[in-house]
């Protein structure tokens, strides 16, 4: 597990999520809580482990921030599907996951978080397809191409968490009150973090 400050914000990474063995599987699932053990019951395998881990590492993370006892936070989802903390209004938090790796990002006010392995696809079709006109400048004026597309999908996808809409989140949607910080791990993965601006 690795951890990264920023102010308010924490970040919480688990390097080998997908690393879960079955027996730890069992041991750890009764954690989760009542709809979500279901849920992760019905799941694929290798789904159910790493967004296992996923829960896990949110009530770490939100045990280490606000000292709230694990077995004491239960998650709820919103009508668009992002998690919150069940009784505890003060807690902003928010999971993905790609490849092997695990994220989770706390803070004081609303977060969405996204991280992408960067694989190989054919970036100018996708971008073509599912950007946005201003979000293809963009990306055209980045240099397209790897770097450049999946700074862009990591932005929408984070920005899309943190409005609680996700990835198709309308542009009169977009209030304009957050900001987005990206972060490269292992050279491998983009990860990207929206926060609501800081008034001071």
């Amino acid at each position: 597990m690795r951890q990264h400050d920023g102010g308010g914000r924490r970040i919480f990474l688990v390097p080998n999520a997908d690393k879960l063995t079955d027996a730890d599987f069992e041991r750890w699932l009764p954690f989760a809580g009542g709809a979500k053990y279901r849920q992760l019951r019905s799941m694929k395998k290798q789904a159910a482990h790493i967004s296992l881990v996923g829960v896990l590492l949110a009530k770490y993370a939100i045990h280490q921030k606000w000292g709230l006892p694990p077995q004491h936070i239960r998650f709820g989802l919103s009508a668009h599907g992002k998690p919150y903390a069940i009784g505890f209004e003060q807690v902003h938090f928010n999971i993905s996951h790609s490849g092997s790796v695990c994220v989770c990002v706390v803070d004081d006010t609303p977060v969405g978080i996204d991280i992408q392995q960067m694989k190989p696809c054919r970036f100018d079709l996708i971008a073509k397809r599912f950007f946005t006109r201003e979000e293809q400048e963009r990306y055209l004026r980045e240099g397209g191409g790897k770097t450049a597309f999946y700074r862009m999908w990591t932005k929408r996808e984070s920005v899309g968490k943190y409005l609680g809409t996700g990835f198709h989140y309308k542009q009169e949607e977009d209030a304009k009150d957050w900001k987005t910080e990206h972060m490269l791990y292992q050279k491998e993965y983009m990860l990207c973090v929206c926060t609501k601006h800081k008034i001071y």
